[in-house]
């Protein structure tokens, strides 16, 4: 067909893989990239300065465009009696199934107890930040610049525009 590209596999000279990261075949992970301990599976593409952190679970087929990070830390604080905020670290993990693609700067952050869902065939254009235990189900279109906030539930098949924001435990049918 004649907008067809060979996927390019293998792993550049200059990315970072931890050794006890399971990677697929037909893979390709671009230059600069750092991929912790983590999952990935077939026929995945990562291009150049992609984060992929541990506890990762990235089904097949899935693309991420330059400057992506998955699995982040997430901004979770709580407050002491004298209003200081400490840290609650995150001990979940973030699924990513089949055919899911992100574009540039896209960021999605780990779970803090359960899991961070992206589920088969989901969209995410360029410079989204993705929050903290969101679950989005299959087929959605995430248009750029698109901030969802933590434990929000989309459902399938939905088109979010360019520049929403999506505050905290929404659910989206």
């Amino acid at each position: 067909t004649y907008f067809a590209r060979k996927q390019k596999t293998g792993i550049h000279p200059t990315a970072i893989v931890n050794e006890n990261a399971r990677i697929g075949e037909n893979v390709h992970i671009g230059p600069h990239c750092v991929i912790g301990h983590c999952s990935i599976g077939d026929n995945c593409v990562f291009e150049g300065n992609n984060y992929v952190y541990d506890n990762v679970l990235i089904g097949r087929n899935v693309t991420a465009q330059p400057g992506t990070i998955l699995g982040s830390s997430c901004m979770a604080f709580v407050r002491k009696e004298d209003l200081t905020l400490i840290k609650f670290n995150s001990f979940g993990n973030l699924l990513i199934e089949d055919f899911v693609e992100f574009g540039t700067n896209v960021i999605v952050d780990i779970s803090v107890l359960e899991s961070t869902i992206i589920k088969k065939g989901t969209k995410i254009n360029n410079n989204c930040s993705i929050g903290n235990s969101v679950i989005i189900g299959t087929n959605n279109y995430i248009a750029a610049g698109v901030n969802i906030n933590g434990s929000v539930h989309i459902g399938n098949n939905n088109f979010i525009g360019s520049g929403s924001t999506i505050r905290n435990k929404i659910s989206i049918g």
